[in-house]
């Protein structure tokens, strides 16, 4: 669950807040607060961050460094992108932990919910991201292999 400017959204794969590329905005990096259960964990000055869940560690998230999730875990990760640190790594969360992020500066950044824009967001706005009260339930064959799936598609390209 996506909460920003008082509206609700609710993403499968992941959150992103990203600096804007439009003509329209400031395209300089973004400066943002990470909050995990209201403690500060990280400031970054970069394009951007994800906050995916286990579906989405395979997508974006993974593309961008981060880590991949066993469905069957319950997490989240914390996904840096294109930081301008040596030291700014992806993190793998609690799925019960509450993630702020605050923009910082006045650069514009676009809320992206499963790659679509949702929100543009300025100075001291923030975005809130939590597990929702519903679960999505995936069918799945019985025979189905997580790690046999994920290994067919990253050596035969297989991305659907």
């Amino acid at each position: 669950k996506v909460e920003v400017k008082g509206k609700s959204y609710y993403a499968i794969n992941e959150v992103s807040i990203q600096r804007l590329y439009e003509e329209n905005y400031n395209s300089l990096v973004i400066e943002l607060d990470v909050l995990c259960d209201d403690t500060l964990i990280e400031r970054i000055k970069g394009d951007g961050i994800l906050v995916s869940t286990p579906t989405g560690s395979t997508a974006y998230s993974l593309s961008a460094g981060g880590s991949i999730l066993s469905p069957d875990i319950e997490g989240l990760i914390i996904t840096p992108l294109m930081a301008h640190s040596l030291h700014v790594r992806p993190m793998v969360i609690s799925a019960k932990s509450k993630v702020n992020i605050v923009k910082l500066k006045q650069a514009k950044a676009g809320v992206y919910v499963d790659g679509k824009l949702v929100e543009i967001i300025s100075q001291n706005e923030s975005v809130n991201v939590e597990r929702a009260e519903n679960k999505i339930i995936f069918l799945r064959k019985s025979q189905s292999n997580f790690y046999k799936k994920l290994q067919s598609k990253f050596e035969k390209g297989n991305y659907e």
